[in-house]
């Protein structure tokens, strides 16, 4: 008979069943009502959610981290989230992933207007995107 290694996992990553569009969500809600809450007391209040109870903290930093380095927009409740993988990508309030707009190193930071799509990345360039077409407008050199 063969002997169970004690090392591997008997459930999937608890982090994996977490649904991530659910927890966005949710952080979104409860930032809505404490917009100043740190991480560890958003941790506290999602383990006491039946959807939540095997949450890591590490997946709540990193959610929160997301969510704050996204921006929706005033019209139609698009999410816009910026990446490591330099691309900048828009969704639907449901999770639905409309658009991608390519960045050139690391995008980091995301901010819509009625008119544009603008993401700043790791080599100091801001990238400006049409938001009707999706097309670059202009890329700005802020740093050096």
């Amino acid at each position: 008979p063969t002997t169970r290694d004690s090392r591997v996992p008997e459930k999937p990553n608890a982090m994996a069943q977490v649904d991530e569009v659910n927890l966005l969500e949710r952080l979104e809600a409860l930032l809505v009502e404490d917009p100043k809450v740190g991480y560890r007391k958003l941790h506290e209040k999602l383990k006491t959610e039946e959807d939540f109870k095997e949450l890591s903290l590490k997946k709540v930093q990193a959610a929160l981290q997301k969510l704050r380095s996204s921006d929706f927009a005033s019209r139609g409740l698009l999410l816009y989230s910026a990446s490591d993988d330099g691309t900048l990508r828009e969704w639907s309030h449901s999770g639905e992933l409309l658009r991608s707009f390519a960045g050139v190193e690391g995008v980091q930071c995301v901010q819509v207007t009625d008119d544009y799509i603008i993401g700043g990345d790791s080599s100091g360039l801001m990238r400006i995107w049409s938001r009707p077409s999706g097309e670059i407008y202009k890329d700005v050199k802020v740093a050096t």
